[in-house]
């Protein structure tokens, strides 16, 4: 969750190409907070609210950037190690339906 959170707080650039992947896949966008030491109750109920509702658009951008030749090849492997993760049976089952 945290390096989801560092992905897309960091880049306005990054947060816009999920925005349009939700769009086009029709889901609402909701923003990825960062889960705080102070009141982590809540701000990890809405971070895993987020992903769990935008997996779809997440792997979308995730799997398309990844394979982004345009990307240099450092980027590229952030993005392939993050599409492993989200896409690890132990995160996949661990996420509330």
């Amino acid at each position: 969750m945290d390096k989801l959170d560092a992905l897309y707080h960091t880049s306005p650039k990054r947060q816009r190409e999920l925005h349009f992947w939700a769009e086009d896949l029709a889901i609402i966008f909701l923003t990825i907070v960062r889960v705080l030491g102070i009141r982590w109750v809540a701000s990890s109920d809405r971070t895993v609210k987020a992903v769990w509702l935008l997996y779809r658009a997440l792997h979308a951008h995730i799997n398309a950037a990844a394979a982004d030749q345009s990307r240099d090849s450092k980027e590229n492997s952030k993005y392939r190690g993050l599409l492993e993760q989200l896409t690890a049976t132990a995160f996949v089952t661990e996420t509330p339906g």
